[in-house]
């Protein structure tokens, strides 16, 4: 799949949390100037702590703007390779009490391999497992991963 876009609210209620790396990686980050305007239209120039302890819970970065966070900074690259199903089989036909029969033995492998810039669990699973919730990611279970071994005689 190529394009397409995931909202990571994993992220961004772990870094509400103060539990993901990224707030680990930049908690001491201060006088940082976000690019854009302020509510007059002016270029924004007012430097900002990511984290203070001096400061009130609510100036820290990552909580000031909600459980959500600022959307557009949890929204992701939904491409990815899937390698979603292999089977492997072989047949044998032995010949019992002069009669010919079928002997297959199968494996597959449903899931086996994801590869995706994506940072969350998989770009591929939807809210609450609804087509309607595809493209967000609250807390998702990644798809499953299963093998089966199947052998099949036939008389």
């Amino acid at each position: 799949k190529k394009g397409g876009q995931v909202w990571n609210g994993t992220k961004a209620a772990l870094n509400y949390a103060g539990r993901s790396q990224q707030t680990g990686e930049q908690r001491n980050i201060s006088n940082y100037v976000f690019d854009g305007v302020t509510t007059n239209g002016a270029v924004n120039t007012v430097p900002v702590d990511f984290y203070n302890p001096a400061l009130n819970l609510q100036q820290n970065r990552w909580v000031r703007y909600g459980s959500s966070g600022v959307g557009e900074e949890h929204v992701e690259d939904a491409s990815w390779i899937r390698l979603n199903e292999i089977s492997l089989s072989y047949k044998i036909y032995p010949r019992l009490n002069g009669v010919k029969k079928e002997l297959a033995i199968s494996f597959i492998g449903k899931n086996l391999l994801l590869i995706t810039p994506y940072s969350g669990v998989d770009p591929g699973t939807a809210l609450y497992g609804y087509s309607s919730g595809n493209g967000l990611d609250l807390f998702n279970a990644p798809s499953l991963r299963s093998y089966s071994f199947l052998v099949t005689f036939k008389l």
